[in-house]
């Protein structure tokens, strides 16, 4: 009888569980949905660190290029250069300016040029303690003089103003130039140093009865895509230590 009846009591017990037990149920699959939510936004956090990171390395990576490309360029030059980083850009869209980390306290100058591993950027013309003003080729108050690398004939080139342009007026219509002609430092007037790439001519245009004609020439430095520059120093210009110490190379 006791174990029909326990038997029988049995439905009774299970049925008196059913709400402790849907409840744990319950309990356990909203715990279980929290835990999931939280390890997705864990898993997405992780994500965004890793593809910021990865960003971050291609973004290191790029630099690395780019300066050994510059002490690529060093090892070409003749004059002593010193690497400085680009800190800043003039906004005014009529000045193509920049400054660079390096100043009077590391025996930059006026006047001094400057060049990428491409080809020539500007010339100091402004130094402080720490950083220095760099007026680009470009700036359409600066006259580069130049020549022909192929077929020899002088000019001077002016800023096109911005970062992309440079103009050759009151050039002989006879002058042996053409596009795609490579320009470089002549050296007249010892404000750049001679044979230094400067532009590609890009247009030749002269009109009808007139005897001189205007060029049109695309910079071959990276003017708007450079985080670092070389200053070239002479060698009376560069300290003995900077020439025999690791300082030319900007560390």
């Amino acid at each position: 009888f006791k174990t029909l009846a326990g038997t029988a009591l049995e439905p009774v017990l299970m049925i008196s569980q059913w709400p402790n037990q849907a409840a744990d149920s319950f309990s356990d699959f909203f715990t279980t949905r929290k835990t999931l939510r939280d390890e997705i936004e864990r898993l997405n956090r992780q994500i965004l660190t890793m593809r910021t990171s990865s960003q971050k390395m291609a973004a290191l990576l790029q630099e690395n290029n780019r300066l050994r490309q510059l002490l690529g360029s060093s090892e070409r030059v003749q004059e002593a250069v010193l690497i400085t980083e680009i800190i800043g850009v003039d906004p005014n869209p009529n000045h193509a300016r920049i400054t660079v980390d390096k100043g009077t306290s590391d025996n930059v100058a006026i006047g001094q040029a400057v060049i990428d591993d491409r080809g020539l950027v500007g010339k100091v013309v402004a130094s402080t303690l720490g950083t220095s003003t760099i007026l680009l080729i470009t700036d359409q108050t600066q006259a580069v003089p130049v020549r022909s690398l192929r077929s020899g004939p002088q000019l001077i080139v002016e800023g096109g103003g911005g970062f992309a342009n440079l103009v050759g007026r009151h050039v002989p219509g006879t002058a042996d130039l053409r596009v795609g002609d490579t320009l470089v430092t002549s050296g007249l007037g010892q404000v750049f140093p001679n044979g230094y790439p400067v532009a590609v001519v890009s247009q030749f245009e002269q009109s009808q009865g007139n005897s001189f004609a205007t060029i049109q020439a695309k910079p071959l430095a990276h003017l708007s895509a450079r985080s670092h520059v070389l200053i070239l120093f002479s060698t009376e210009e560069m300290p003995e230590n900077y020439l025999n110490g690791a300082a030319i190379n900007g560390q």
